[in-house]
C-alpha cells in the first residue's frame, strides 16, 4: 500500500500506483483518449424527446444522459396524488413483471409511472445509437424529485431491466441500501454502473474526496463520479488534486467536477487531471457551470495537445 499525504498533512492508505482502467458505456470507451462529452437531456413530456435527442446528436454527444427526475410522470413515484395515463411500452410488460416478482406493486399510479418512463426510454433508444446513461437525480443531491428508498429502488430496477439503457447512475451514499441490489441487477443486464455523489454545499477536504472515490470503487462501481460546490479557486484546486491522485491509484475510471462559474475550469481540463469525461450542454443545463458541448469539444481538442 502507498501512503498519500493530503493538503493538510493527513495520510490515507491507497493501493500501489497503477494505470487507470477503462470501462464501456455502450460502444463508447471511457478512460482513453479522447475524453468523452456527456450531454444531458431533460424532457418533461413525450413530445420533448425528439428535439432534445437531435440537439444532443448535433452537439456531438458521446453519451446522452437522460435526467429522469425532470420527467413529468416521475411525480407518480414520490407520493403525488396526480394520476398518470397508463402507457404500454415496448419492453414495459417484461420489466413490470420482473419488478413485481421482487417488489410487489403497491398502487396503480406507481405502476403507470414506471410504464411511462420505460416507454420514454424505448423512444430515446429508437431515435439514437448514442449510448444512454439513465439518471434520476433526487433532491438529496440537487435533483428535481424526492424519492423514498423503496421508490428509488423500484425505479432503478425498472430502468435496468427494460433493455433500453446502457448505464445507470446510482446515488451511492444517499441510498446505500439500494446500491448492492442495483449493481447486481446491472451486472445481470450487462449495463454499466456509475456510483455518484454530489455536494451542492461545499468542497470536502481532499482526503474525504479520495475516501469517497475509493469507497465507491470498493463497492463494485464500474465508474465513480463526484461533483462538489467550490466557494473559491482553492476549492477547485482541492478537487483537481484529489482527481489527479485518484487517477493514479484507482483501477476504475473517475468523473469529477466542481460546479458553478468558479468550478468551470475543472470541466474544461479533465485530461490534465484524470477525469475521463465532462458534461456539456445542448440548450439545456442540468447543473451550474456546464459549457456548451460544441465549445467544449474545441476546448478538449486543444487541451489534449498540452
Amino acid at each position: 500500500m502507498a501512503v498519500y499525504t493530503g493538503l493538510l498533512g493527513s495520510e490515507i492508505l491507497m493501493g500501489s500506483e497503477i494505470l487507470m482502467g477503462t470501462k464501456f458505456i455502450g460502444h463508447v470507451e471511457l478512460g482513453c483518449e479522447p475524453k468523452k462529452i456527456i450531454v444531458p437531456i431533460m424532457p418533461v413530456h413525450a413530445e420533448d424527446i425528439g428535439g432534445l435527442v437531435r440537439g444532443a446528436e448535433t452537439a456531438g454527444a458521446d453519451i446522452i444522459e437522460w435526467r429522469i427526475d425532470f420527467w413529468g410522470d416521475v411525480r407518480g413515484l414520490s407520493g403525488s396524488s396526480n394520476s398518470v395515463e397508463v402507457a404500454e411500452a415496448e419492453g414495459a410488460e417484461v420489466a413490470s413483471d420482473a419488478l413485481e416478482k421482487t417488489h410487489p406493486r403497491t398502487d396503480t399510479t406507481t405502476t403507470n409511472a414506471h410504464h411511462s418512463i420505460i416507454k420514454a426510454a424505448g423512444r430515446i433508444r429508437r431515435l439514437t445509437s448514442i449510448p444512454i446513461l439513465a439518471t434520476c437525480r433526487t433532491s438529496l443531491e440537487g435533483g428535481q424529485t424526492s424519492l423514498t428508498d423503496s421508490a428509488y429502488e423500484n425505479l432503478l430496477h425498472a430502468l435496468i431491466t427494460c433493455g433500453h439503457i446502457d448505464a445507470i447512475d446510482v446515488e451511492f451514499f444517499s441510498y446505500p441500501d439500494v446500491w448492492d441490489k442495483a449493481r447486481q441487477w446491472a451486472k445481470e443486464a450487462g449495463i454499466t454502473t456509475i456510483a455518484s455523489h454530489h455536494n451542492f454545499d461545499h468542497t470536502p477536504q481532499e482526503l474525504e474526496i479520495l475516501n469517497r472515490l475509493a469507497t465507491m470503487e470498493e463497492g463494485g462501481a464500474d465508474i465513480a463520479k463526484i461533483a462538489v460546490f467550490p466557494h473559491g479557486y482553492t476549492d477547485v484546486c482541492t478537487l483537481l488534486s484529489a482527481t489527479a491522485t485518484a487517477a493514479k491509484y484507482m483501477d476504475i475510471p473517475i468523473i469529477t467536477m466542481a460546479m458553478g462559474h468558479v468550478g468551470m475550469m475543472s470541466r474544461l481540463m479533465p485530461t490534465a487531471f484524470g477525469s475521463v469525461a465532462t458534461f456539456g450542454s445542448a440548450g439545456q443545463v442540468s447543473a451550474p457551470g456546464q459549457v456548451d458541448a460544441k465549445e467544449m469539444r474545441d476546448i478538449l481538442t486543444l487541451t489534449e495537445k498540452l
